[in-house]
């Protein structure tokens, strides 16, 4: 009889698709994604278009692994400021179509695990064009992940476009950056520049490990040095700050823990818990990583960025120099 480890496993390679072939394209376009550039948009696009053109045939089982990396990826990589979409040749229709578009129909074709990944990807993406096919979703959908996944799609929809003073398409970018599937919203982004999100550390490959998490803050900020030059800042800010906090931390480790600030100068002496982003610094009695974000570096991808760098960073340093406790 099949050990309980070996069911899982054999469930899982079902699940991704089991032909070699199909886990490597997966692999491929992860790895595109993780370069983290926006040309790289038209591949993913073309990949799930792919997908979407085999319909329910056989052939698209081949095809899923990568088709849902590339919807990951879209969530990951577009911007969807209304100023900034932009429409893409496609081999669904002979007009363009923009990202969210195809990911609208990704909702409408394959499996649940497919009409999930569109679903969490029109949180991210999509717009107020996208609430129709969510909500019908949401409420006749067979599959019960698949309405759950809609109906937090359509709440993150609705925050990010939740009217603010100042600059809206500011705020929606804010907002747009922390809605990911590994970030859980504590304080939501508002009148107050303020916002908190808990973001989720676990690894993929270490199953039955308790996720690690770390808090983050994102902070708005005037220079009142600037107050004379100040012309049209967005949302009236002039950076942005994002930061962890990492605890009390020993007065015989501050010493080592400055020298981390100057190790990005020496890349070959970086360690595990040294960091590429941020700095260190003292805070309120905390030990804090923080990284600053002028206004005219403001974009989704920059803060998500940011996020996932300090909150990463974080947790190394917190493990090396404290308790090793997951205190956030």
């Amino acid at each position: 009889m099949a050990s309980v480890d070996q069911t899982s496993r054999e469930q899982r390679q079902e699940n991704m698709g089991s032909d070699e072939t199909a886990l490597q394209e997966r692999r491929r376009i992860q790895k595109i994604v993780r370069v983290g550039d926006e040309r790289s948009i038209p591949e993913l696009l073309n990949t799930l278009c792919q997908y979407l053109k085999t319909g329910s045939s056989q052939n698209a089982r081949g095809i899923e692994p990568a088709a849902i990396a590339a919807i990951k990826g879209l969530a990951t990589l577009v911007d969807p400021t209304p100023s900034q979409v932009k429409e893409y040749k496609t081999i669904l229709a002979e007009k363009k179509l923009t990202a969210e578009q195809v990911v609208r129909a990704a909702l409408n074709v394959g499996n649940n695990r497919v009409q999930g990944a569109a679903a969490e990807a029109l949180g991210v993406i999509g717009s107020s064009a996208s609430r129709d096919e969510l909500i019908e979703r949401e409420q006749f959908d067979k599959s019960a992940s698949v309405r759950a996944r809609c109906k937090m799609a359509l709440r993150r929809i609705e925050r990010r476009f939740k009217p603010t003073s100042g600059n809206s398409s500011f705020s929606a970018a804010v907002k747009t950056a922390y809605m990911s599937p590994n970030m859980n919203v504590i304080k939501e982004w508002d009148d107050d520049n303020e916002a908190e999100i808990n973001v989720s550390l676990a690894d993929e490959h270490q199953l039955g490990v308790a996720a690690r998490s770390q808090r983050v803050r994102i902070t708005g900020h005037n220079d009142p040095r600037m107050e004379s030059q100040r012309t049209a800042f967005q949302d009236g800010l002039d950076y942005l700050v994002v930061s962890t906090i990492l605890g009390t931390v020993e007065e015989k480790d501050l010493k080592k823990l400055m020298k981390m600030n100057g190790q990005r100068l020496a890349s070959a002496n970086l360690a595990k818990q040294s960091f590429i982003q941020g700095s260190l610094g003292l805070f309120e009695g905390n030990l804090i990583l923080l990284q600053t974000l002028p206004n005219s570096f403001v974009t989704i991808q920059t803060i998500r960025q940011a996020i996932e760098s300090i909150a990463h960073s974080g947790d190394e340093i917190e493990k090396s120099f404290g308790s090793g406790r997951d205190t956030q």
